[in-house]
């Protein structure tokens, strides 16, 4: 039985994992990005009163599901309580349809954690019919990860069978508890083995990386989901697994090298620093519930062939995984890493293997469609979608093995990718996938030649032009090669331009860069519609802020008679240079005098004398 540590301000009781999620809690009260959960459908009869049982059980077993955690000085504190039972919460479904349903199930795992004052575990029991349920646990990261989820699950379905009287009511805990672990955990920082790990991280990360920069066009389009499912075919996910073979390494291998490349290539560097979450659950810590995680900043340098990128991949990641122990906070702390807007200041995108389908019921049913069913307490369940942890990062790939191919999901960040941006990113990776695995021993810099999707063995061209399509159009946007950096931010200047020349006051616009006072700016230089009615700029700047960001927006407006083209009917951006510094463009903020005060219209009348003013005697 688990002994209850009921005192404030054992520090040694928080691993350095947890404190990580308290502060970014503390930081951003409210947020909802750090819950975590399962659900599926349960076909046949099933007993609320048992379950309700099951989960008291659940957490008078498990000492980790009664912690809160308090402030204290603006240092977490943590109490195990005597009695913390969680939430469990029964909604009638009856009359819900499929998509009211998942909205419900959605809200109720949206809701944020008091994690100061209440159970950072609840549960939600939706009934469908007489015959069908839908079982959802939602709980903070703080105490559990995604292998916790499960063996609360089995846990769950053990003392469920005890409430109905088909099972006894005894169940032997770990050997150690989470607590074991996080003693365990410090004591290792005061070791050997962390000096030289906290060595090799500073080696690797001694030059900080470049934040990554997204193209605006990801953000394009529909944006009210911030995740897709997709998956990698038979015949790729077979010439995966061959090359995994053959370079005595994993499938996580061949996808963590493929990921980084296809990142290095929409984001234009070769330098690339991918998160890898790694579980540090031991022989003897395999069936604790808690969290017991850390992810590693694996950094590649991306040239060379895909096989040769895949080998350094290889022995990169064995090298990290053999100084797993040290956190990643522990290693943002040391390196004094700051965040810029709120970014993970060492890696921007992640990859996470789950697992394969035949390790566990529970990752059989992870991004699976309803046709998966497995058993649980001797009744058929079968998987309910819950989109979480969506904006923790930029960009996430997460994969199960599947046998014949690879289920796949991207999470997103919606500030950086729209939701009909995902599907199209989904759609160029398992592209680019295919390319690569197709031809390991070509340069990775030639991989703008990609696989046609509709002729096999035909080979399609990168041509750098940008465009969306919103379902019955495509819509061009500009080209890769129009992209310009201001401010530390790549900005294409297509985008732009199409917005001033959506401006009903505008007939023809261009943007630039120059250079003023030492720094970039970006200058929108436009033919207006007519002449006798100028359009003013504040309105301008209005109409571009609906569309755009404020680093997008130019620091200076021209008006010009017309725009210079080249023979191919293209603006000559250079053309325009030469303009602006020849003084034959009129600034737009010339134009108009500056608007007048009412105090400015009473000057001319007021008579300081009179007004007993001596100043001017």
């Amino acid at each position: 039985m688990y002994k209850d540590c009921p005192q404030i301000g054992d520090e040694e009781l928080l691993s350095m994992q947890q404190s990580a999620l308290w502060f970014i809690d503390n930081d951003t009260p409210g947020d909802s990005k750090y819950n975590i959960s399962m659900a599926f459908r349960i076909h046949g009869s099933f007993q609320i009163d048992a379950f309700r049982y099951a989960a008291n059980q659940l957490v008078a077993k498990n000492a980790t599901l009664r912690s809160t955690f308090v402030n204290v000085n603006g240092e977490p504190k943590l109490v195990i309580n005597e009695h913390l039972p969680p939430a469990l919460e029964v909604f009638d479904a009856t009359n819900l349809s499929q998509k009211a349903l998942e909205d419900a199930v959605q809200n109720f795992h949206s809701i944020p954690f008091q994690l100061e004052k209440v159970s950072c575990l609840r549960f939600g029991i939706y009934v469908v019919s007489a015959e069908e349920y839908v079982l959802h646990m939602c709980v903070h990261h703080i105490v559990s990860d995604f292998t916790s989820l499960g063996l609360m699950w089995d846990q769950l379905e053990h003392y469920y069978l005890a409430g109905l009287g088909e099972d006894d009511d005894s169940w032997l805990p770990p050997v150690e508890d989470f607590k074991d672990y996080a003693v365990k955990e410090r004591k290792y920082y005061q070791s050997e083995a962390a000096e030289e790990s906290k060595a090799y991280w500073s080696e690797c990360l001694k030059q900080p990386p470049d934040v990554l920069q997204w193209d605006s066009f990801w953000r394009k389009g529909a944006n009210d989901k911030s995740s897709v499912l997709f998956s990698i075919g038979e015949e790729t996910t077979k010439k995966i697994k061959r090359l995994a073979l053959k370079i005595g390494g994993s499938v996580f291998t061949v996808m963590l090298a493929a990921w980084s490349a296809y990142i290095a290539r929409e984001t234009k560097t070769a330098d690339i620093v991918m998160g890898v979450p790694v579980s540090m659950r031991h022989s003897v810590h395999r069936h604790i519930i808690g969290c017991l995680f850390n992810v590693l900043p694996i950094r590649l340098s991306v040239d060379q062939t895909f096989h040769h990128f895949l080998l350094a991949a290889k022995e990169r990641l064995l090298s990290a995984l053999d100084n797993r122990n040290f956190c990643l906070s522990q290693m943002v702390e040391h390196l004094a890493a700051e965040r810029n807007d709120g970014r993970n200041p060492l890696f921007q995108v992640m990859v996470n293997m789950l697992g394969h389908v035949e390790q566990s019921r529970w990752v059989a049913l992870e991004m699976a469609g309803d046709s998966v069913q497995v058993s649980w307490a001797g009744r058929t369940i079968s998987p309910f979608r819950v989109c979480q942890q969506e904006g923790q990062i930029d960009i996430e790939l997460l994969f199960v093995d599947a046998g014949s191919h690879l289920r796949c999901e991207f999470k997103a960040d919606k500030h950086f990718f729209s939701h009909s941006g995902l599907q199209i990113f989904a759609e160029r990776f398992e592209l680019v996938v295919e390319a690569l695995v197709a031809a390991p021993d070509e340069q990775l810099t030639t991989q703008c030649f990609t696989a046609d999707p509709y002729i096999y063995h035909r080979r399609m061209y990168k041509t750098g032009d940008l465009a969306y399509w919103d379902g019955e159009r495509i819509h061009f946007c500009g080209r890769v090669d129009d992209q310009v950096k201001v401010s530390g931010y790549r900005i294409e200047i297509a985008e732009i331009e199409d917005c001033l020349n959506r401006h009903h006051a505008i007939a023809d616009a261009a943007v630039i860069v120059e250079s003023y006072e030492g720094l970039d700016r970006l200058v929108a230089i436009f033919v207006p519609v007519s002449k006798d009615n100028l359009p003013e700029e504040s309105a301008i700047r209005d109409h571009l802020k609906a569309y755009l960001p404020i680093y997008m927006l130019p620091g200076r407006m021209m008006l010009a008679d017309e725009l210079p083209r080249n023979a191919h009917n293209k603006i000559d951006r250079r053309a325009l240079n030469g303009l602006i510094e020849a003084g034959q463009l009129t600034d737009i903020s010339s134009l108009r005098p500056a608007p007048m005060l009412p105090v400015d219209s009473r000057l001319p009348d007021i008579d300081l004398l009179d007004s007993g003013d001596p100043s001017i005697e």
